[in-house]
């Protein structure tokens, strides 16, 4: 990736974190990196505590007909992106 993300490996499910970047990255960033992993679903997004940043990946897995979750009810700001509801 040409922006300043950690893309990552963990647990074997493709990670990609959004902090530091701004809004506009952001968009750029999600909808890359869910374009490139559609066929190795799930994936990870890590987006922080910011409203704008869970807007951005929820409407992007939503273009794309996806389910976006918590990765758990105890850490609202990371999320699975999957093909199947969990």
């Amino acid at each position: 990736m040409s922006w300043n993300t950690s893309e990552r490996r963990s647990n074997g499910v493709q990670v990609v974190d959004l902090h530091g970047l701004d809004h506009f990255e952001a968009e750029n960033v999600v909808e890359k990196f869910i374009t490139d992993n559609f066929n190795t679903l799930p994936i990870k997004i890590i987006t922080g505590e910011s409203p704008k940043m869970k807007n951005i990946v929820f409407n992007c897995a939503k273009r794309y007909d996806l389910y976006c979750q918590k990765e758990f009810w105890t850490n609202s700001g990371c999320f699975l992106i999957t093909d199947q509801e969990i």
